[in-house]
């Protein structure tokens, strides 16, 4: 997060950068307290949030600096994201098993969850243990890192955070509006992308105001998370409708299918008042609010 009175923003934000990117690579290099599966989800945590903090200065590093470096960050999450993906759905199947009030048995997806977890398995030995995922992402983000004296921040003050920090919350909002006006899954997943990065961006600027922006980070957090099991859910049902072998039993299958459907569509309504709530007022009066923040946050000492 940035800190209001012992530095420049600008060196603030190279700070921050620096910190995400130097963590990435100790998680993907793996730690003695770490599992690999551990170290890929933190590394494409810090990946998320780097990409936030871009969207943040959009405007003062221009249209070239910005795409190269989003582009860079997203491709080097990439390069590890099957890793995580294949995980998530086991985790999903499990979760949606303990939710499921008894509609589903474990033993009945038993078949199912061994073969998401071979899956996962084989995955994980290919790209991070005999291939070169791993070191190409970190590659990738030494580069980015190396780059960073270079951004042109010059004297970077709260106005020039201010287009990005409106312009996630609009397209957050208006994602919002569009996901429950015509609930398609893309539509659903492209807010939860939006949520991320405001959630990630209201971290950064914490310092302002701590309880109050703290509190608005943890509830984005809760939001982004309904949207992400919403999203699993969508990909697990998908991938069980396109794959009949995961699943031996017709019968479980269509059992699962519509556990996971209902599931998903509780998730929705319970994101929906979350969402109003985060995204009650005009991009205008928002951004205005975060700068009454800051700029009182800036006077205390």
């Amino acid at each position: 997060m940035f800190q209001l009175h012992d530095e420049q923003l600008a060196d603030g934000l190279r700070r921050i950068a620096n910190e995400q990117i130097d963590t990435a690579i100790a998680d993907l290099r793996g730690h003695p307290d770490q599992t690999r599966d551990e170290g890929v989800h933190e590394a494409r945590k810090r990946c998320k949030r780097l990409r936030a903090m871009l969207r943040l200065v959009r405007d003062r590093l221009g249209d070239e600096v910005y795409q190269r470096e989003n582009t860079a960050i997203r491709d080097a999450s990439r390069q590890i994201a099957p890793i995580r993906d294949a995980q998530v759905l086991v985790n999903t199947l499990d979760d949606a098993v303990a939710k499921a009030d008894g509609q589903l048995d474990a033993a009945a997806v038993r078949p199912t969850r061994k073969a998401l977890k071979d899956a996962h398995t084989r995955l994980r030995l290919h790209m991070l243990y005999r291939g070169t995922a791993g070191e190409q992402a970190i590659a990738a983000l030494t580069e980015v890192q190396q780059r960073t004296l270079d951004w042109p921040l010059g004297d970077l003050t709260f106005d020039d955070l201010a287009p990005g920090l409106q312009r996630v919350y609009r397209r957050g909002r208006k994602a919002m509006e569009l996901s429950y006006a015509d609930p398609r899954p893309e539509h659903f997943h492209d807010w939860r992308k939006r949520v991320k990065y405001l959630w990630h961006q209201f971290e950064l600027l914490e310092p302002a105001w701590p309880g109050l922006l703290e509190a608005l980070a943890d509830e984005t957090h809760d939001l982004s998370d309904l949207l992400g099991d919403e999203h699993d859910r969508t990909v697990l049902e998908s991938m069980v409708r396109d794959r009949p072998d995961l699943v031996e039993d017709p019968d479980v299958g269509r059992t699962l299918a519509v556990a996971l459907d209902e599931q998903r569509e509780q998730l929705r309504a319970a994101a929906r008042p979350l969402g109003a709530k985060i995204y009650a007022e005009s991009p205008t009066q928002f951004t205005a609010r975060i700068a009454g923040y800051w700029a009182s946050g800036r006077l205390q000492t």
